[in-house]
């Protein structure tokens, strides 16, 4: 798989990813879902545009791209079942860093960063510019275990949330490298908990809970950013634990 970037008129910059099985053919084009889009007319596909101006230093991420059965793109299929997507960042040099996370429905998907994933400040408009290869399997890993099965998962993710306050909150990272893993770390974190899919007969408490956990862990990747828990990114964490924490004890007796 690569990760493939054209830069528009506008200069703002479509993302997709092509994919070959080996001893394949290169894929056409195939993009991500955009999370938000809801365009008239229902075009063939939904782009996945970088803005022009985007925040420097903070990782983008698209939404779920699925690799599975349905997905006409594949020839030959390759991946059932896995769904990946795109992470993007805007450097203080106006260059643009790509890399792509594996997304088996659960926080823990791997984000890997090709040796080739720079998009340059003034690429050319002729055509696709590419990363380098990057290699998924072949099957789809089975999950450990599910997002929310029971209680102790709840705790679980309310230790990492609170593990990656701590983190920011007392300088842990020694490097700006350390501080850019850590960003994208929790940026990854936050997106799967606001998107946690509806698998099997979850209770309702739990997937209220992983959006404020969610919205809480987004904050934080905003504190890690800049490097420092404002006074108002403070406040507006708290306000998602609180929303949290009472749902941990309807969890216990929810098992519709």
């Amino acid at each position: 798989m690569r990760i493939i970037a054209r830069q528009l008129e506008d200069g703002r910059i479509e993302v997709a990813i092509r994919r070959r099985a080996p001893g394949g053919l290169w894929s056409e084009p195939a993009y991500p879902i955009v999370m938000n889009a809801l365009l008239v007319g229902m075009p063939g596909h939904f782009q996945w545009i970088i803005p022009s101006q985007p925040n420097v230093g903070g990782w983008m991420v698209s939404g779920a791209r699925q690799l599975g059965p349905a997905d006409i793109w594949n020839k030959p299929r390759l991946v059932a079942g896995l769904s990946v997507r795109i992470l993007a960042r805007r450097h203080a040099d106006g260059r643009t860093e790509f890399g792509l996370r594996e997304d088996l429905g659960r926080w823990d998907g791997r984000v890997i960063l090709p040796e080739r994933r720079f998009f340059p400040r003034d690429p050319s408009r002729d055509g696709w510019l590419s990363t380098s290869t990057i290699v998924l399997p072949l099957s789809r890993p089975e999950p450990t275990y599910l997002p929310w099965g029971d209680v102790t998962e709840f705790d679980a993710h309310l230790e990492r949330v609170v593990e990656y306050a701590r983190m920011v909150w007392t300088g842990a990272p020694d490097s700006d490298e350390e501080w850019e893993a850590l960003t994208a770390e929790i940026t990854a974190y936050a997106d799967v908990l606001l998107t946690v899919p509806v698998v099997g007969t979850h209770p309702p408490c739990y997937l209220e809970a992983a959006r404020h956990f969610g919205a809480a862990a987004q904050v934080i990747a905003e504190a890690a950013r800049v490097r420092n828990i404002t006074i108002a990114l403070e406040e507006e964490m708290v306000a998602h634990f609180e929303k949290a924490a009472p749902l941990r004890l309807s969890c216990l007796f929810d098992r519709t």
